[in-house]
């Protein structure tokens, strides 16, 4: 790149301009985080209606916060001692809701638990993330990004709802493959 490169005198003709509009991206990316801890409420509604033995695990704290549930018998009983969970997470101040900066919805496991090595060979669970089209991880045995399907904010609340059941099909999918591991892991 030179000084004549048009990209480059463009950028230094607009720079004041194009530095405002990137505090932008900051602050857009901060109002989405707290509209997504806003959902802690939905999320209470979800896991009573799943069932009785489902709880939530609310995660702000660290850099991706958190909404999960995971069954009273699955190990551990907060975020940070929780070895499985199903849930929603999201990269703070980055996540701007394009493809790969989206909030995400899976299975999320302590990668070196015998719970883990469980899931990551259980066929079922690798069947259902093949037809999900889910992607894997580490950390993630089964995840999926939920963009907004209708313009957001104007459709924020058409998102929540397609949010809350990409919540609900994940555990309709995930959580009997999760209680087998959680059991094999148990008795292994």
């Amino acid at each position: 790149m030179t000084l004549t490169d048009e990209r480059v005198r463009f950028y230094l003709r607009h720079r004041d301009q194009l530095e405002e509009w990137w505090t932008l991206r900051l602050e857009a990316a901060s109002a989405i985080d707290e509209w997504l801890n806003g959902l802690t409420v939905d999320f209470e509604s979800l896991a009573a209606d799943i069932g009785k033995d489902v709880d939530l695990v609310v995660a702000f704290e660290d850099a991706w916060p958190s909404l999960f549930l995971k069954r009273s018998t699955w190990p551990g009983t907060i975020a940070a001692n929780a070895t499985v969970l199903i849930g929603l997470q999201w990269a703070r101040g980055k996540t701007l809701l394009g493809a790969s900066n989206s909030p995400y919805v899976g299975i999320h496991c302590e990668k070196t638990t015998a719970i883990a090595r469980a899931l990551r060979e259980d066929t079922q669970l690798q069947d259902s993330r093949r037809q999900r089209k889910d992607k894997q991880t580490g950390w993630w045995p089964a995840f999926s990004y939920v963009l907004p399907e209708e313009p957001f904010p104007e459709q924020a609340d058409k998102y929540r709802q397609r949010l809350l059941d990409s919540v609900r099909e994940a555990w309709n999918t995930y959580a009997s493959t999760v209680d087998r591991a959680v059991a094999l892991a148990t008795t292994t």
